[in-house]
């Protein structure tokens, strides 16, 4: 009997790591952050900061502001990733910089 019980349990822990790992490839395949989800900062917050962040880094961006800011509406991890890719160690974290400027 304990046995049977030890092997339900394995085969249990087994089931919940591969449900795990399926989600993780899941969430890489949609571009979704590992972890948590963030609750981000309102939409015009965004937009002042990714207008300051595109005026120091790529000024040819800004004339496509409104579409950035359409196509990534509440997909701001999406956003954030593709920042971080193209601009590596410039991205703006947008809710670190929201919380910053709350206080």
């Amino acid at each position: 009997m304990a046995k049977r019980a030890e092997k339900e349990a394995k085969r249990i822990a087994e089931e919940a790591k591969k449900a795990k790992l399926r989600e993780k490839e899941r969430a890489k395949a949609d571009g979704k952050p590992k972890g948590p989800e963030k609750a981000y900062p309102p939409a015009e917050f965004i937009r002042e900061t990714l207008e300051k962040f595109y005026t120091a880094n790529a000024p040819e961006k800004l004339g496509n502001l409104d579409k950035i800011m359409e196509k990534f509406a509440g997909k701001w991890p999406k956003l954030e990733a593709g920042l971080a890719k193209k601009f590596p160690g410039k991205a703006p974290d947008l809710c670190a910089l929201y919380a910053a400027s709350r206080k």
